[in-house]
């Protein structure tokens, strides 16, 4: 989704022109949200939970910023 990172009585959104949806309280990688968009709308790709967006990456023109959680380290030895 292409959005603009928001804050609204005390909870961050993503919004765009056609409303807002709400990030899921506690979610690292707002700070880095902020940095890239600079408050403007950007292309991110966000994972939809019951509890708000969990925002992932942001397309920059030059780059993509991987800005979501990380994998349990367990689970990527599990994998191997």
């Amino acid at each position: 989704l292409r959005a603009a990172p928001a804050r609204r009585n005390n909870r961050w959104f993503l919004t765009d022109a056609t409303g807002s949806m709400p990030l899921v309280e506690g979610v690292a990688g707002i700070g880095a949200l902020l940095a890239c968009s600079g408050g403007y709308a950007v292309p991110v790709t966000a994972e939809w939970t019951p509890f708000g967006l969990v925002p992932l990456t942001v397309h920059l023109a030059d780059r993509v910023v991987d800005i979501g959680p990380t994998a349990d380290p367990s689970f990527l030895a599990a994998s191997a």
